[in-house]
């Protein structure tokens, strides 16, 4: 997991001049500890790889946090959503609205559409990269309508990411 983590840092790194897209360790602490206190409770500021600001002021009290385990996320007047990445087939972005899985994830109106784009290809070859690892049919590209269909669950069906004793 490690190694998946290292490259993923390796691959946003050339991006790390968006604007309300912030990558370890460039991320600002007023974002960081509003992101952690309200939506991404548990996670320590170490283990954020990337946090997507999506509040109109940029305070960061909504938005997407991406850590090597999992990602977190919450919209404004919605509840706080958590993955973790093994249960995690497809995430896209298109226009602003981040899918997961074939369900709306959430909307970042705020955030500049190629930024996100570009985020989240890269996020999808981790997710695949992962899956890879652990089960060779998700290499199969041509499967990718048959996997979303299989893929769907209820909204709200999210996992939680507690670890060890958590």
């Amino acid at each position: 997991s490690l190694l998946q983590a290292h490259l993923l840092r390796q691959r946003l790194a050339p991006y790390a001049g968006f604007s309300r897209v912030y990558f370890a360790p460039r991320i600002p602490q007023k974002k960081l500890d509003a992101a952690l206190g309200n939506y991404a409770g548990g996670v320590n500021a170490d283990e954020v790889l990337v946090l997507v600001d999506i509040t109109v002021f940029g305070g960061g009290k909504e938005g997407i946090v991406l850590t090597e385990r999992g990602m977190y996320s919450k919209e404004l007047m919605e509840g706080r959503a958590r993955s973790v990445w093994a249960d995690v087939r497809e995430i896209t972005a298109r226009g602003t609205v981040v899918w997961t899985n074939g369900h709306k994830l959430i909307d970042c109106t705020m955030v500049d559409k190629p930024e996100l784009q570009r985020l989240f290809t890269v996020v999808q070859e981790f997710v695949e990269l992962l899956r890879g690892s652990a089960d060779p049919s998700a290499a199969d590209t041509q499967g990718g309508a048959a996997r979303q269909a299989s893929a769907h669950r209820p909204a709200g069906a999210g996992v939680g990411l507690a670890g060890p004793g958590g």
